[in-house]
């Protein structure tokens, strides 16, 4: 767990965790799920998934300036936590701070996002806040069901193990590496950056694997955290031009 404390955001989250109580129905131990598994009286067969997420840092920094991508992600970031723990989405709340100069255009480009990507992974949101602030803050807390005899966490990988991915990689490294060094628009348009969750390989996964993450923070930094916590080192031999996605390469 030392290694797991090197790690400016593990720190964060240990910090802040100190201040709560952790409750005795919750079958996850910190860090080691991307959603939060609770025992619920009366759900005899499953647990409940709970999971949250913030898309703020991207908008204030630039790296996203399309408000469909903003709306889109917001939703993918929090569903993908979900599909990392192989769970059955039951919908999303969402909350919304924008500035009061945002106009209706805007507002109806996020929205369009949020709903696009609710219609593909065949969920809802059931609900939410909306609140003025300063800078805009777009959050999604997505809720799902787990079935007790199919649990999966970040816990089980060794010695031995293969290593998968279940979709393509790299779009976000290529809009951070145009956004960053100001490439032309037309190099690597925000249009090419859709991030996909795959609810369905998430299931499969919990059937069979020993373990599972999710790849939002990007691929290496979730097998550097896969190691830290197994206690386990990863040899990558791999071919990056089947791994990378088809606009990551071509960029």
């Amino acid at each position: 767990m030392k290694e797991m404390d090197r790690i400016l955001e593990n720190i964060a989250i240990r910090a802040w965790s100190t201040h709560f109580r952790r409750d005795p129905k919750q079958v996850n131990a910190l860090q080691e799920m991307d959603a939060e598994l609770i025992e619920i009286q009366g759900l005899s067969n499953h647990y409940l998934a709970v999971t949250i997420d913030t898309v703020a840092e991207e908008i204030t920094t630039g790296l996203y300036q399309d408000p469909y991508t903003m709306g889109w992600v917001t939703v993918m970031a929090s569903m993908s936590d979900l599909a990392a723990v192989g769970a059955e989405p039951t919908g999303l709340v969402i909350s919304v701070s924008c500035e009061p100069k945002r106009d209706d255009a805007f507002i109806q480009k996020v929205a369009e996002g949020m709903e696009d990507a609710c219609r593909k992974l065949d969920t809802h949101i059931l609900g939410g806040d909306t609140n003025v602030t300063e800078s805009i803050s777009l959050t999604a807390c997505s809720l799902g069901l787990v079935k007790k005899d199919k649990v999966i966490s970040r816990m089980g990988c060794k010695a031995g193990d293969t290593l998968f991915i279940s979709g393509a990689a790299g779009s976000g490294n290529a809009l951070g590496l145009a956004r960053l060094t100001g490439l032309p628009e037309d190099w690597y348009p925000e249009q090419n950056y859709r991030p996909l969750v795959n609810i369905k390989a998430g299931q499969l996964v919990a059937k069979y694997a020993n373990c599972c993450m999710d790849t939002s923070d990007g691929v290496l930094t979730t097998v550097d955290q896969l190691m830290r916590l197994n206690n386990v080192g990863f040899s990558l031999d791999c071919n990056w031009e089947r791994i990378l996605d088809q606009h990551t390469l071509e960029l």
